[in-house]
């Protein structure tokens, strides 16, 4: 009787060659199929064979097993199945100044006024709005989901939150430019002084 165990170069490789009376038979471990052609114990892949993963898996073939884990957004439950995950409840403070909404594997965020989403909508992030010149004539100082305006001289702060023009000749009680014309110009005022006078020095009146 010839050993075929002995003979044949790598047979039964991965698994034990057993001799045997005028043949022979390889014995597999688990996780291994006997291939009749190569003669050898090859890994069986359980993804590719579609023997393991269930809905919402993501699973790994290892040399003899595999490994499955939830995908993003799914948890293992007690039975082992993946099941969505409520991120909104899971996750302290997620979406701090905004509005968690809770997805089938995932979330978004709405955020406040103030606020935009970033890339992903997962976080609310301050908006910087001095970077669009929101106080216009005045010095913008950005807030947390706001922002401050402190406005130049001949300007104030209006109900928008911005530096908007003070018109002085409506303003000032009839004392700006006696004996002439109030003219209102932007961040200031003019006197156009009736015949026979001129502006004063502090070019407030006619003299």
């Amino acid at each position: 009787d010839i050993d075929e165990c002995r003979e044949i170069p790598g047979v039964c490789e991965n698994g034990v060659c057993i001799n045997m009376v005028g043949s022979f038979r390889c014995e597999c471990p688990v996780g291994f199929f006997y291939n009749d052609k190569l003669l050898v114990c090859e890994d069986i892949d359980h993804w590719q064979n579609g023997t393991v993963g269930h809905r919402n898996e993501e699973c790994i073939n290892n040399t003899g097993s595999y490994r499955c884990d939830c995908k993003p957004g799914y948890r293992f439950t007690s039975t082992g199945q993946c099941n969505d995950r409520n991120e909104c409840q899971e996750i302290p403070n997620i979406c701090s100044h905004g509005q968690c909404i809770d997805t089938v594997g995932s979330f978004y965020c709405l955020c406040h006024t103030g606020f935009k989403t970033n890339a992903d909508q997962t976080m609310c992030l301050d908006i910087n709005e001095c970077e669009r010149d929101a106080c216009g004539n005045g010095t913008c100082r950005n807030t947390i989901g706001s922002f401050n305006c402190r406005c130049n001289h001949g300007f104030i702060l209006s109900h928008n939150n911005d530096c908007i023009d003070v018109d002085e000749c409506a303003t000032g009680n009839g004392n700006l430019c006696r004996n002439g014309l109030c003219i209102n110009t932007v961040g200031s005022f003019q006197c156009q002084c009736n015949e026979g006078y001129e502006v004063a020095p502090d070019g407030r009146t006619c003299v």
